[in-house]
């Protein structure tokens, strides 16, 4: 494990002029062996450094460790140059950060730079060192670390949270990297995924209101929309893949309505837009996603159709979202929401189908489909009469006990109700013998 932050103090001493000083005899062989140790450690040491009109990000060394992490580059011992790299050249190999390879945290205290225990909690910010003895790597945010693990191991993508066999943390450390600049305050950009920093650390598990638009951050800090182009204070050049944020705008006014609220499953819904104001014409589009899932499905991009249908292809509850766009490029937005069930059916059973006169029988009301919750009802007669007995009146009760007066044969009706008042009958027959 580990790489010059650990192993050159394992296997040498460093004198001032940088040549390795190994401490135990040896022969002519292990000379040569040191010497080419030594010169390619001084050579992957001194990655160029990053100029001023490409300058070192949290950001971009985050995005830097992904890419290594996806394109599986390999662990070699002293390498900095990918795709071979070790602990520490996986980090200075993002132009030439980090300080002295063998301890970048000392780097960091020498320069004053922030840094803490990783039991008291990392802080929000992409691009973090992260450190535990003679080991190194990268804080990617949301809770993940990227390092050069080992030989046969490569790169790791993991918790940064991970725990050894005792309870105790892997990660000991985390500390800012030397060279790297971190972002205050502003929007950043991250593998597609946007980020708001406040304070030097950016948002999670609340919402801010920015540019009237109100943004709502998860757990993990990713934004619920894209802000507009040219927001970011730092970004790693990826494509935002977050809905864009919808343009405020005080002079048009848009409305969009559902044709209806639920939807049996293979029937259509229409979603009616209108705008006014601003700047005619208009343009309308429309997507909708299942509730909770990110994939969002266009029904229509931006066009002059008002009255745009989505036939949803699965019983869910789903998030519509309408657009309109005027002639100025103002965009305004309404959030929607609708249920898509399967048919109302009635499966209510009988317990037994015959029974002796004087005995009773029960009958076990249940349902699938429609809209729940479910209301109840039962009756019963004899075939033979046009009266009808009621066992019970709409209610919940999924139990009802009935005991015919006379022998014969019987008809038993359920009758099921749904929250659209969708009603569906099921007969059953019993026989009543002596």
């Amino acid at each position: 494990m580990g790489g010059l932050e650990g192993k050159a103090l394992q296997h040498s001493c460093i004198n001032e002029r940088g040549f390795i000083m190994t401490t135990k005899r040896i022969n002519k062989f292990s000379v040569l062996f040191l010497t080419w140790i030594t010169i390619l450690c001084l050579f992957t040491a001194n990655v160029p450094a990053a100029s001023a009109a490409e300058k070192a990000t949290g950001v971009g060394l985050s995005a830097h460790c992904l890419k290594g992490y996806r394109e599986g580059w390999e662990y070699s011992w002293g390498g900095s140059y990918p795709p071979y790299v070790d602990c520490s050249g996986l980090i200075a190999s993002y132009h030439g950060v980090g300080g002295i390879r063998t301890d970048m945290l000392y780097s960091c205290q020498l320069e004053g730079r922030s840094w803490g225990y990783v039991s008291n909690g990392i802080p929000n910010i992409h691009g973090l060192g992260l450190h535990m003895p003679g080991h190194v790597g990268v804080y990617v945010g949301s809770g993940m670390a990227v390092d050069a693990r080992d030989y046969g191991i490569d790169m790791c993508y993991e918790s940064a949270y991970g725990q050894r066999w005792d309870g105790s943390y892997r990660w000991v450390e985390w500390f800012m990297i030397t060279g790297v600049e971190y972002p205050t305050n502003g929007w950043v950009l991250l593998d597609g995924d946007a980020f708001y920093y406040e304070n030097g650390q950016y948002l999670t598990g609340t919402s801010r209101t920015l540019g009237g638009v109100k943004y709502t951050f998860s757990r993990t800090g990713v934004s619920n929309y894209a802000p507009p182009a040219g927001s970011y204070v730092m970004s790693d050049g990826s494509v935002p893949t977050g809905k864009p944020a919808p343009s405020v705008s005080t002079t048009m006014k848009f409305t969009a309505t559902l044709s209806k609220q639920n939807l049996l499953l293979g029937n259509s819904v229409t979603v009616n837009c209108q705008a006014s104001g601003g700047k005619a014409p208009y343009t309308y589009a429309v997507c909708y996603r299942k509730k909770g899932s990110s994939k969002w499905s266009t029904v229509q991009n931006y066009q002059k159709n008002a009255s745009v249908k989505i036939t949803p292809q699965a019983a869910f509850d789903y998030e519509i979202c309408a657009y309109a766009k005027d002639a100025a490029g103002r965009i305004a937005q309404q959030d929607l929401n609708i249920t898509v069930c399967k048919p109302l059916e009635n499966t209510s059973s009988l317990t037994e189908t015959s029974i002796k006169f004087g005995k009773r029988t029960k009958v076990t009301c249940s349902a699938t489909g429609g809209t729940n919750p479910y209301r109840y009802a039962v009756f019963y007669k004899l075939k033979t009469s046009e009266q009808w007995t009621t066992a019970c009146t709409y209610g919940t009760n999924t139990s009802v006990v009935i005991q015919p007066s006379a022998i014969g044969t019987y008809d038993v009706r359920v009758e099921v109700m749904d929250t659209r008042n969708k009603v569906v009958k099921k007969m059953l027959t019993l026989k009543v013998t002596k």
